[in-house]
């Protein structure tokens, strides 16, 4: 056998071979079965804790800065060992945690849905809490499912409401060109100082007519539309920052029916000193 002979015969078997070996590999089962069901940073394997985690409602009426926390923490202590974040429409997903390092005693596990995504738990936010967990059992495969309290009706766009207001500068001053004005609007008799809705303009450019409606809500979760009446005011910031400063002017608090349509005149007559 010349050369050139031996050299094409050694090319086809190592053709073959390799196509044997690529049709022998599509046979084989796939190891990623099922893995499709669980977050992909989230595999867990038999060594973990397993926490399969669920919303009771709807994910999609969660609002745009929403986040799940999935975490393990020291029974009766409120640092995490472990965290994995996610987004509401990510579940219902599983999550695996390794063993600690160090023997911890007890351990619980928490999902919290948190509406505005801090990982600190916030008024509103929504969390289950595994029973107590001990090391010996940390092979377990728990699930948690987080209870959504759904909107009222009142808090969506079936009430549609539009609040009416004009504001009245003070006589005698010269405000300089850093100064807006600022249009609040807060729960009655509110404990808290976080207001409900703001609107910040310059001073030209005031308009007429100013209309609060839920697109000027601070949250989904507190809207306009969810209170049978507001409290709202006006204040003039000579420095445009949003707290109350001395020098600044502001108008008395009126507490409006969130079903009026008439106009509300807001007087910036009260000097702040």
């Amino acid at each position: 056998m010349d050369l050139c002979k031996l050299v094409m015969l050694r090319i086809r078997a190592g053709i073959l071979i390799a196509l044997l070996t690529f049709l022998s590999g599509c046979e084989q089962p796939s190891t990623e079965i099922g893995a499709a069901e669980l977050h992909p940073q989230s595999l867990p394997n038999e060594n973990m804790l397993v926490a399969q985690v669920a919303l009771a409602g709807n994910a999609t009426s969660q609002p745009a800065a929403a986040k799940i926390f999935v975490f393990v923490r020291v029974t009766g202590t409120s640092m995490p060992l472990a965290v994995e974040q996610f987004n509401p429409s990510d579940l219902p997903t599983a999550v695996g945690f390794a063993p600690p390092k160090q023997v911890v005693g007890q351990v619980e596990v928490v999902a919290r849905l948190s509406l505005t995504g801090a990982v600190s738990k916030q008024p509103g936010d929504q969390e289950v809490i595994s029973e107590p967990i001990s090391i010996d059992q940390w092979a377990s495969n728990i699930l948690l499912t987080i209870p959504v309290h759904e909107l009222p009706a009142t808090a969506t766009t079936s009430k549609q409401v539009g609040i009416k207001l004009r504001t009245k500068l003070p006589s005698g001053i010269n405000p300089p060109p850093t100064a807006k004005v600022f249009v609040i609007a807060k729960m009655v008799d509110a404990a808290s100082p976080m207001p409900l809705a703001v609107k910040a303009y310059s001073l030209d450019s005031i308009p007429a007519t100013i209309t609060l409606t839920d697109q000027d809500s601070m949250t989904t979760v507190a809207r306009l539309s969810s209170q049978n009446s507001i409290e709202v005011f006006a204040r003039l910031s000579m420095g445009g920052q949003t707290q109350q400063r001395p020098g600044d002017w502001e108008s008395a608090v009126h507490v409006i029916s969130t079903n009026s349509l008439d106009v509300t005149d807001l007087e910036l007559n009260q000097l702040i000193p």
